[in-house]
């Protein structure tokens, strides 16, 4: 091999090395704590700014991790414009989601290591940020397949590819807390389906992408956080549509 080959397969034997301790650290996690939503393991980014930006969200912050960043603190008035667009589209109130979330926030909690939601010791501040996220994310979602939904200009692509990064989740029991709240359950879940097939097609298809990395990582995300959980068999049926770099 001449010299440009050797360094090309170094960094490709050195991306799988990498890759392959990130799978063992998740592994182990889970282990530990099954229901745990995870950051993402400190082996992958650790001492590499590159990788780790593409982990984190650009525009909206979903759950605990990222929640009070600067360069996201724009994407707050949208969040509770479209949660409150949520209550009003299924005639309730955020009063009676909140008490709905509170009578299952110990099990909430639970999906969360105790250091990631260490700013929220009350089950009110916890309830309320669960609120106001799991039913703007719900909306996004409906939003996302009807262009003359409200306020959808806000809704930028780079908002929904935050929406599956892998430190940007929710419980999935929370949002059907939410979706079993509302007029027409079977509706949002195919609503939730609908998004989950066409951001498979979208941005693991690899056109709202350029690192393979990030392909990756949201192919685990989706993978382990909505399709493990949806009705739709996408995921079960398609993995060989799905590429994965």
């Amino acid at each position: 091999m001449q010299g440009t080959e050797i360094d090309v397969e170094m960094e490709k034997r050195k991306s799988a090395s990498a890759w392959e301790q990130v799978e063992r650290d998740m592994y182990l996690s889970q282990e530990a704590k099954l229901l745990s939503i995870q950051r993402v393991p400190r082996s992958l980014t650790e001492n590499k700014l590159e990788l780790k930006g593409k982990f984190e969200p650009r525009v909206v912050a979903i759950g605990p991790f990222h929640r009070g960043k600067r360069n996201l603190a724009g994407a707050e008035e949208t969040k509770h414009l479209i949660a409150c667009l949520f209550a009003a589209k299924n005639g309730t109130s955020d009063d009676v989601l909140r008490r709905k979330i509170l009578e299952k926030i110990k099990d909430l909690r639970e999906c969360y290591n105790d250091q990631d939601i260490e700013d929220y010791y009350e089950d009110e501040a916890l309830s309320w940020m669960f609120l106001v996220d799991g039913c703007a994310v719900l909306y996004a979602i409906y939003a996302h397949g009807y262009p003359l939904a409200q306020y959808r200009e806000r809704l930028l692509p780079s908002f929904y590819v935050d929406l599956l990064l892998l430190e940007n989740q929710l419980p999935y029991q929370l949002l059907q807390i939410l979706v079993n709240s509302t007029t027409d359950p079977p509706q949002w879940y195919r609503w939730i389906d609908a998004f989950i097939y066409e951001m498979a097609k979208t941005v693991l298809g690899g056109r709202m992408l350029s690192a393979p990395v990030e392909v990756r990582v949201i192919t685990v995300t989706v993978t382990a956080t909505f399709c493990r959980y949806s009705t739709h068999n996408y995921c079960k049926g398609n993995e060989k549509e799905v590429r994965v770099a």
